[in-house]
């Protein structure tokens, strides 16, 4: 069997800025789901990989661009 390795992150916010997150986390490969209450909405992103360094690889991309929209919605 072989070895799978998964992270989930989970972010809240205001909706009107979750359209910035959800683009970089797609176009980083991540599969993302999301649930909206009132104003506030709910993302969960997931990225997998068999091979533990390439995910690493992968989040950190990740979180580095999470970093810069973050940045730029300030």
């Amino acid at each position: 069997m072989a070895e799978e390795h998964t992270m989930v992150l989970r972010w809240s916010g205001h909706a009107s800025q979750a359209a910035a997150f959800l683009k970089v986390a797609t176009e980083h490969g991540a599969t993302v789901t999301g649930e909206t209450e009132g104003d506030e909405i709910h993302l969960e992103v997931a990225m997998s990989s068999d091979d533990l360094q390439a995910l690493r690889d992968s989040v950190d991309a990740l979180l580095v661009a999470f970093t810069a929209v973050e940045d730029s919605l300030s």
